[in-house]
């Protein structure tokens, strides 16, 4: 073998020897990719909570929303029969600053029997129990309890009144307040079930 051939077979020799020693065999390679898993998974599983942990508040945030506007509507209906007794004397006869639809509330809307209340159409229904009360609807004018009007949410909002004398003594039909408890809840939609609950007290207090 002259010098020449000699030269080229170990410049090919050294070629190969670089490319075995410059690859990753495969358990280099699996390696490799599972340190690269564990890596992303951390953050993802971070932001996923995140993420679980917005909505979450998001129902919070909208159903304390709708709690209070239930709370608002029942001092508002207390208020107009207030001024309607007051514009019309004698006719305040110990129920009719809670009275709606012809109903007493205390009577009316129980903590069996609750109502649904639907301030975009001025209406007050009464569910049989707690569980049938019906699901709030989206419209584009708001928050509706009618179908028609919107697409279903995952929210449900009912609420009932409970009478009381502020000087103690049975209320009757002659209560002189009512504890009025409004609760607006959601189902799992990917960021857990929840619940929010308002209570208020309202008291007559005729115009004079």
């Amino acid at each position: 073998m002259d010098v020449f051939n000699f030269i080229k077979e170990k410049r090919k020799e050294g070629k190969k020897e670089r490319a075995r020693s410059s690859g990753f065999t495969l358990i280099e390679t699996l390696v490799a990719i599972a340190i690269l898993m564990i890596a992303i998974a951390g953050p993802l599983t971070v932001a996923e909570k995140g993420l679980t942990a917005t909505y979450y508040s998001r129902n919070q945030l909208i159903g304390s929303y709708l709690a209070q506007d239930g709370i608002e509507y029942i001092k508002n209906l207390v208020d107009s029969n207030e001024i309607y007794i007051s514009d019309n004397p004698g006719t305040d006869t110990g129920d009719k600053w809670t009275t709606a639809g012809g109903h007493d509330l205390s009577t009316y809307c129980t903590s069996t029997t609750p109502c649904v209340v639907d301030s975009l159409n001025n209406t007050i229904t009464q569910c049989t129990s707690v569980g049938a009360c019906p699901t709030i609807y989206l419209g584009t004018k708001g928050y509706t309890q009618n179908s028609l009007l919107g697409s279903a949410t995952s929210f449900t909002r009912y609420f009932y009144v409970v009478p009381f004398n502020v000087n103690g003594g049975s209320a009757g039909n002659t209560y002189d307040a009512v504890n009025a408890v409004v609760t607006v809840s959601w189902l799992s939609n990917g960021a857990g079930s929840g619940s929010v609950t308002l209570e208020d007290a309202i008291f007559d207090t005729p115009l004079q």
